[in-house]
């Protein structure tokens, strides 16, 4: 019989960097992609939960905690999101050399050679320690071996294994943010909230180490149990002890016993090695944040100083600010220019380069659409000679009145609005593009004849375009 679905087997030369693989299975549907709405938001909550396991979990030193109710609900409620994880694991694509894979099979298949074993280990454990604090733990001899021996506090340590997804998640996450201040703020702040992490995990097994040790034998926190201190007190004693041990500082709490002094020095001497990682990373980001922000202070200084020695009207000096301000907050797409490595590149690869960026964006144009049907050298020749990409930020002009066409624009993203000067600069109309699909081109007239424009093109919004340089058509197709 007919198969119910088709899959569409494309070679692999035929596929770019940032195409999406796609079959025609009932499940594809669901599939959501690596960047999508959906998993960026799936992905802060897991950084979120994992975040909160972070912070528990080490807390079984303090048994008052982990065994409040709400602790128990919020176990119940992270495990739950934990198993679902494992579907939405098995839905969502994933970057397989430079290609986003979203066939459901490859995403399985993927997922369960990483993270399957291990997430079924870890929610296996978490539904098993949830049935110990129930009520129908009595019902299960095996599980009452697991609170005598209080094997469900070293059980709870697995979840920490889940940490080991994080660098992947952050990474994934910060491909998103696009401003490179807020990128090295947010470096900041996940290297200092390290610091505390480790500091956390530090006290807490600073304070097991003595409530757990052998109750004969002289303890710090005997001191506590005499003076009747509270969680918090005895909590914020261990992270005071912690943080000092990181710091030339001193407090009144000290070893003990042989295992307190064992623990203190192993702490000792893991904090000279890491301290010093952590204070460099977060040195160097906080001198780049420095630099991004003096040279914005130093072009503002420059605009401000030439707007007061050129004594430019108040109106005006005002619209260049606001104009330098929106321009700041917006980011340009990155273009070959930019990268100083593809001056490198052999002409045969930064052909190939070349071909596959622009061939797409201006194919639109049946005429080179045409020319690529009938020669495809020259299309090939056009994209490694002829173009060039132009970013616009907001209120910037692609072309005023009288101006000499020398290129042809294909608008790949933005909104244009266009004011024919001949009716006093009216607003005659406006263009959105969202992508190639759209099949908005400017100026093409440029490529037959010499051409003065009468209007003016302006970016409503950033916009971007790719040009195709008259000359050099002429010069190719000739």
């Amino acid at each position: 019989g007919a198969s119910r679905s088709q899959v569409l087997v494309v070679p692999f030369s035929a596929v770019r960097g940032g195409d999406h693989l796609r079959d025609g299975t009932c499940l594809q549907r669901f599939v959501i992609g690596p960047n999508s709405k959906q998993r960026i938001i799936w992905d802060m909550l897991s950084v979120t939960v994992v975040g909160y396991d972070v912070l528990t979990v080490p807390l079984i030193a303090f048994d008052t905690l982990t065994s409040s109710l709400i602790m128990i609900y919020c176990g119940l409620a992270t495990t739950f999101f934990w198993t679902m994880d494992i579907f939405a694991s098995c839905l969502s694509g994933f970057y397989r050399e430079g290609i986003i894979e979203m066939r459901p099979r490859k995403i399985v298949a993927a997922y369960l050679k990483k993270w399957f074993v291990v997430d079924i280990l870890i929610i296996g454990i978490d539904w098993l320690l949830i049935l110990v604090q129930s009520d129908l733990a009595d019902l299960v001899g095996v599980v009452r071996i697991t609170k005598t021996l209080r094997l469900s506090r070293i059980l709870r340590l697995v979840r920490l294994l889940r940490v080991l997804k994080m660098p992947q998640v952050f990474d994934d996450l910060m491909q998103n943010v696009q401003s490179e201040a807020l990128a090295t703020a947010l470096s900041i702040v996940r290297s200092c909230s390290l610091i505390m992490v480790v500091n956390h995990f530090i006290a807490c097994g600073w304070y097991g180490i003595s409530a757990w040790g052998d109750p004969v034998a002289r303890r710090w926190v005997t001191q506590m149990d005499d003076e009747g201190r509270d969680t918090l007190y005895r909590y914020t004693t261990c992270l005071h002890w912690s943080l000092t041990q990181f710091t030339p500082a001193s407090m009144e709490v000290h070893p003990k016993n042989s295992a307190e002094r064992v623990y203190a020095i192993i702490v000792l001497f893991s904090a000279l090695v890491t301290f010093s990682t952590f204070v460099s990373s977060i040195t160097t980001a906080m001198t780049t944040l420095r630099r991004i922000n003096t040279e914005k202070s130093q072009q503002q200084s420059f605009i401000n100083r030439y707007i007061t020695e050129n004594k430019l009207s108040i109106e005006l000096g005002s619209k260049i600010n606001n104009f330098v301000k929106a321009h700041n907050m917006k980011r340009r797409r990155v273009h070959e220019d930019d990268i100083q490595v593809f001056h490198m590149l052999p002409d045969t690869l930064l052909l190939q380069v070349r071909h596959e960026v622009f061939s797409g964006k201006i194919l639109v144009h049946p005429i080179l659409h045409q020319i690529q049907d009938t020669e495809e050298v020259v299309v090939t020749e056009i994209c490694h000679r002829a173009m060039s990409e132009v970013s616009l930020g907001t209120s910037q002009e692609l072309f005023c009145f009288g101006y000499k066409l020398k290129k042809a624009y294909f608008m790949q993203a933005g909104v244009m609005q266009y004011h024919d000067e001949l009716r006093e600069g009216a607003l005659y109309d406006q263009y959105e593009a969202t992508g190639p699909e759209s099949k908005r081109w400017f100026c093409e007239i440029a490529l037959w004849i010499k051409w003065e424009t009468r209007g003016r093109l302006s970016a409503l919004w950033p916009s971007e375009f790719v040009a195709l340089d008259a000359e050099w058509f002429g010069k190719i197709v000739s």
